[in-house]
């Protein structure tokens, strides 16, 4: 016999020793079930008769619960023996789905061996018998499949692709690859701390400080989205990058996303090509995490991607979902809730209603923002990031009932300063929050000693200026988008530009004038002020209108126009209705028809003149 035959043979005969040895046990535990394994077959022991299952059984080596903070999802590492010669099946993966109703024993890796009987109720017997033969011996893995601060066993660690930041002993499994986030993984390097941070710090002079107070601010607070909101403080905005193509906006992203893995601006977890359900579901997963969805550019892109951003401002602005419909169509399947913060690159922000607007922080890059020599050198230094933010989650880990106690004063501080600063409300909570992050990420360098007190209280008080000014920035913004505002303004250019003209309710004319349109009226008689008597569909439309020309979409209906206009005290109400739209007689008619009135005192900063006569 060749040395290779004699090899071959003892491998044979070594399996066969493994698999009766194997069966033997398996013969024991079966036996006590009303089972048995005969020369080539898996029997169900009756009274009087043995009934064939199937010629193969199956193991369970492994059952894996994938945990992602909300869902847990099992799926199992099994292999096949046959019975006539124990021959081993290869292992294959399968779901709990496929463990339970047996369709996975069709598949390419074990060809057609494994064989069930013909006959009721036999998948489920020989699911029971792999139950009763693996139950004992299976090995069972729980593996996360999120990022973030996790409590186990009362340690509180951080999660990140096949690793964690703590000091718990037992080895913790995660692993983001199913979702593509893998690239969440710190540096295993080690580098000098201070010149790292000092790496990390000097972002700050990348630009204009209202460019990377901002950013370092977000990148820094990220790790403690969810431990503020234990504390009722909570980061509910986005950072939204705007610039023109070539202002390496997209490069400056993935220097801040860095700091969390293996990123360059090619490479970012997130897209508008994406669909909602998938960024949902990142934006879950990614807990104490920094996610980027770069590059929104309305004009090559559809109504759906202008949806999703929409979408985007409630999902990490309100922190709200989309419930589900389970597979049984009867119950409510709970949303995916964000968990980190997002940043968004754009050429262009979306109109979107004045709500939205106010959960966002614009920051403006310009094509001359950006130090570029320093941008390239910290590129060549991204790995240093990493380490950075890996040395300062240990830090809050080490410091977090500190950092709460702390938090907690600097938010009621910083709530009472800004009490009546006539800065939008969820303007101030977007900064002081943002505040909150740069302070803490001042207080980590000073540990470091990277910075001195004196050197931390300087940027601090920078930090708080900056902010300040971008919020008052933002709130002009803001009140430049409030539908009121909007109503006046399209009313005021529609009118003196002739495309739209009023006749006096009084003063009866009834011409008519081409090129214009006629919206209404002007009653002089109402009370101690005047009203316009606007014809509201058709004055709706002209707003409309006007704005679409623009290539802006008017983000108001029309019921939401005239409840704004309500709220700002804009309509006259008559004493007894109390209707926003009132019904008026036509002059030299018997006919009336439904207006809405618009006080003239409320628009004192126009004068709409009534028409008489044709220009």
């Amino acid at each position: 016999m060749e040395e290779n035959e004699e090899e071959t043979a003892l491998e044979a005969f070594q399996i066969l020793n493994e698999g009766e040895y194997e069966f033997e046990k398996y013969k024991r535990i079966l036996e006590e079930n009303s089972y048995c394994i005969g020369k080539d077959k898996l029997f169900k022991v009756g009274k009087t008769t043995l009934s064939p299952i199937s010629n193969f059984i199956i193991v369970i080596d492994e059952q894996i619960n994938y945990n992602n903070g909300k869902d847990i999802i099992t799926d199992y590492r099994v292999h096949g023996i046959i019975i006539a010669d124990y021959k081993k099946l290869p292992q294959i993966r399968i779901s709990k789905q496929e463990l339970e109703n047996f369709s996975f024993i069709l598949n390419s890796k074990w060809k057609l061996d494994a064989i069930i009987m013909a006959g009721t109720n036999k998948k489920d017997m020989l699911r029971e018998v792999t139950q009763l033969i693996s139950k004992d011996e299976v090995i069972n893995r729980d593996i996360y499949t999120h990022t973030g601060f996790q409590n186990i066993d009362d340690e509180l660690i951080y999660l990140y692709h096949n690793g964690y930041i703590g000091n718990r002993c037992e080895e913790i499994e995660v692993d983001l690859s199913a979702d593509k986030l893998q690239q969440y993984s710190f540096t295993e390097k080690k580098f000098d701390l201070q010149e790292a941070l000092m790496t990390s710090f000097s972002i700050i002079d990348l630009a204009d400080v209202k460019i990377t107070i901002p950013l370092l601010a977000t990148t820094y607070l990220a790790p403690l989205t969810t431990i503020l909101q234990e504390e009722d403080i909570n980061a509910d905005y986005i950072l939204w990058l705007e610039g023109s193509t070539g202002t390496r906006k997209s490069s400056i992203t993935a220097l801040l996303l860095s700091h969390f893995g293996k990123f360059s601006r090619n490479s970012f977890p997130c897209s508008f090509r994406d669909t909602l359900n998938s960024i949902e579901k990142k934006a879950f997963i990614l807990k104490d995490s920094l996610n980027v969805i770069d590059d929104f550019n309305p004009e090559t892109m559809g109504n759906k991607k202008l949806d999703i951003a929409e979408k985007l401002f409630g999902m990490y602005g309100d922190r709200a979902g989309r419930d589900r419909m389970s597979q049984d169509g009867k119950t409510l399947k709970s949303p995916y809730i964000a968990r980190g913060l997002c940043v968004i690159t754009g050429e262009s922000f979306p109109n979107v209603a004045q709500s939205r607007l106010a959960r966002a922080v614009i920051v403006n890059v310009k094509r001359d923002s950006i130090d570029l020599k320093l941008l390239s050198k910290l590129q060549n230094n991204r790995e240093q990031l990493a380490y950075c933010m890996k040395k300062y989650i240990e830090w809050i880990i080490s410091n977090e009932m500190n950092i709460r106690e702390y938090a907690r004063r600097k938010m009621e501080e910083l709530q009472e300063t800004t009490q009546n600063n006539g800065i939008h409300g969820r303007t101030n909570e977007a900064v002081g929050v943002m505040q909150i992050g740069f302070s803490l990420f001042l207080g980590f360098l000073q540990d470091c000693g990277v910075i001195d007190k004196l050197q931390s209280n300087e940027f601090e008080k920078l930090c708080y200026e900056t902010l300040s000014l971008i919020a008052e920035r933002q709130t002009e913004e803001v009140d430049e988008e409030n539908p009121v505002t909007m109503f006046v303004s399209a009313i005021e250019q529609l009118y003196l530009t002739g495309k739209i003209y009023l006749k006096d309710y009084n003063d009866w004319d009834k011409t008519e004038y081409s090129n214009s349109v006629y919206v209404g009226m002007v009653d002089n008689s109402l009370d101690e002020f005047g009203a316009y008597y606007f014809f509201p569909d058709i004055i709706y439309t002209q707003i409309v209108k006007f704005y679409r020309e623009q290539g802006i979409k008017f983000p108001f209906s029309k019921s939401a126009l005239w409840k704004y206009l309500d709220n700002e005290g804009y309509l006259y109400r008559t004493p007894k209705s109390q209707r926003r739209t009132v019904r008026r007689k036509m002059p030299d008619s018997e006919d009336d028809i439904v207006v809405i009135p618009v006080l003239q005192e409320k628009m004192k900063q126009i004068y709409l003149k009534p028409r008489y006569y044709n220009d």
